[in-house]
């Protein structure tokens, strides 16, 4: 399993990992990727009501984005991620932590832009 992760990576293909470190509700996410063509669309699903409008972030040049965390906690959701030759993974399923605000649940728009006060995934591979 180990070398077929390997030669995936090293082809340049698509790989998503399911992160270790947990979203916590209101605090800036950082989810990261590999390999794939540019520009990419993330999106974060909601696992637990799946008719839920997916979170989509098109256009994005880089292997990374900042997510808002703005989904309640409790919520069991999956990061998306397809890029521009129809290449797409994503995670296994995860829940957002509790945090100690809920500003961002008062219906403010989603954010894909950095902040310096951002939590950072860490992934093993699925």
């Amino acid at each position: 399993m180990v070398a077929a992760t390997a030669l995936l990576r090293r082809a340049g293909q698509l790989q998503v990992d399911t992160p270790v470190q947990l979203p916590v509700q209101c605090v800036p996410y950082r989810f990261t990727w590999e390999g794939g063509t540019p520009p990419f669309v993330f999106s974060v699903v909601s696992d637990t009501t799946p008719r839920t409008r997916p979170e989509r972030f098109p256009g994005i040049t880089e292997n990374s984005n900042v997510w808002a965390s703005d989904i309640p906690a409790g919520t069991a959701i999956f990061f998306k991620v397809r890029d521009s030759a129809g290449a797409h993974m994503k995670t296994n399923a995860i829940t957002v932590q509790p945090g100690s605000s809920d500003i961002c649940l008062a219906g403010a728009p989603a954010t894909s832009s950095s902040t310096s006060s951002e939590q950072s995934s860490s992934t093993t591979s699925s």
